[in-house]
């Protein structure tokens, strides 16, 4: 039987430190059609990102096929350093969401609930 485990990992943040960044940007990814994000492929969503060890780091040869890119931070802005400005990830199905930043503390309620209900919706 295949190994399934992919091995991404999350490391200490590019500029060594902390980060807190209250107004973050990401952009939803338009081509994932994991149910934790039905409606919501290419919006720009503000929640805040706030870690010291959040630099998405993809692993060995081979691992972006093993995954499929959900966030996106803005062009202008890769508070941690990620990989690819990759802020969060979905299993192949879709089942499994990674995400590393805050949308539960969210100022607009849209953005805060959005992935919570959707996983509802879908378990239902």
């Amino acid at each position: 039987m295949r190994n399934s485990t992919v091995s991404v990992s999350l490391r200490v943040n590019k500029s060594g430190t902390f980060r807190d960044e209250p107004d973050q940007l990401h952009i939803v990814d338009r081509d994932n059609d994991s149910p934790w994000l039905a409606g919501l492929g290419g919006e720009a969503l503000t929640f805040p990102c706030a870690h010291g060890e959040g630099r998405f780091h993809p692993g060995g040869p081979g691992e972006e096929a093993r995954y499929r890119v959900a966030l996106r931070y803005d062009a202008q802005s890769n508070p941690d350093g990620s990989t690819g400005r990759i802020a969060g990830v979905t299993s192949l199905d879709g089942l499994t969401f990674g995400l590393m930043d805050h949308p539960e503390r969210a100022l607009d309620r849209h953005v805060r609930l959005a992935f919570f209900e959707n996983g509802v919706r879908a378990a239902r």
